[in-house]
């Protein structure tokens, strides 16, 4: 008589255990790019070999858009064979995937973003990000995955093989923390690739840049335009950042890999308590 699968895992040894738990991993997969965008189709099929995966993604291109939520918005739902489609952002697709459709993953997965998140001051703007952020304040690890264009090529889309190496090195990520238990409440990884064909590079783990320089200028009395000369240097390959940054690692053609709380470290400030006890 044939034993059912769970029978023979009682009698398994423990690398063999692991493999078949890892099977059965459940994996909410997202993004900001939509449905239509390559990344995100690029890492479902890396972390299907080994979980079950439910996109619940935007349907249309939401970057940039940060943790903007549809308060008290019908935002409609269509499902698909491997998931769902929201009319809604990329953390609209967090808190529905979560609570309204009751998902109950081990991990959360944002991406995989055409073009890199890097620096402090995307973290809060980056809808890939942000979904990620999203799913900690709900109390589920997660982690943003994004490709870095190569320098004097943005703006490009990248083909679907040319997230090969971003998606399989996030989903060895994937593996790794989830039978770890890495991350704890509140924490999330911010994974950014560099764009190859070649071996797949190795993987650093950064902080991320302090570098900001956006600026404005006027167009005429009624219109200006906001202008991010980081990325304007990136493309003429004109910037450098501190060795052990996020920026400097892709830049230099490795996986930056920065560990993260999405909680803000409130500064204790004896001077403002005296400010404040005066009023």
């Amino acid at each position: 008589m044939e034993m059912p699968v769970y029978l023979l895992l009682f009698f398994a040894n423990d690398n063999i255990i692991n493999t078949i738990y890892l099977l059965y991993m459940d994996i909410l997969l997202t993004n900001d790019d939509g449905i239509k965008g390559h990344g995100i189709w690029a890492l479902y099929h890396s972390l299907s070999k080994f979980a079950n995966v439910t996109i619940v993604a935007p349907k249309s291109n939401m970057s940039g858009i940060g943790r903007v939520t549809s308060y008290d918005q019908d935002i409609q739902i269509e499902p698909i064979e491997e998931g769902y489609v929201l009319a809604g952002t990329p953390a609209d697709c967090v808190i529905i995937g979560l609570k309204a459709l009751g998902l109950q993953p081990d991990i959360v997965i944002s991406g995989c973003n055409r073009g890199a998140n890097v620096g402090y001051y995307s973290l809060g703007r980056s809808g890939t990000i942000s979904a990620a952020i999203e799913a900690t304040f709900l109390g589920f690890p997660s982690i943003s995955s994004s490709l870095f264009i190569p320098l004097g090529e943005y703006p490009y889309t990248p083909s679907p093989d040319e997230y090969i190496h971003a998606a399989n090195a996030t989903a060895y990520i994937v593996r790794n923390v989830v039978e770890s238990k890495l991350l704890k409440e509140s924490e999330y990884l911010n994974v950014n690739s560099p764009m190859t064909a070649n071996t797949p590079p190795n993987m650093v783990l950064t902080i991320p840049s302090v570098l900001c320089e956006m600026d404005a200028h006027l167009l005429d009395e009624h219109s200006a335009r906001v202008n991010d000369e980081v990325w304007a240097k990136m493309r003429d390959s004109k910037i450098s950042d501190s060795p052990g940054t996020d920026r400097q690692t892709v830049i230099d053609g490795d996986i930056s890999i920065s560990h993260l709380s999405s909680t803000e470290k409130s500064v204790s400030s004896m001077a403002l308590s005296n400010i404040l006890s005066s009023y």
